[in-house]
């Protein structure tokens, strides 16, 4: 998603990277990335959690 909007977006987190990087704000870049590092983080725990909640099953783990 962050190289698709790379290529062609004028919004979003891979945009503002590479606006960062053009106009050389690092400060900006890197808080981007940390940005980014988080959500991929909470998104990973949260489909992990969904998926073993759902291979479980409702009688738990055997």
């Amino acid at each position: 998603m962050i190289i698709s909007e790379w290529v062609g977006a004028s919004r979003g987190l891979g945009y503002l990277i590479l606006l960062a990087l053009g106009r050389v704000k690092v400060d900006l870049m890197f808080a981007t990335t940390i940005a980014l590092a988080v959500f991929t983080l909470l998104t990973y725990a949260l489909v992990d959690r969904i998926c073993r909640r759902w291979l479980d099953g409702p009688s738990g783990p055997a």
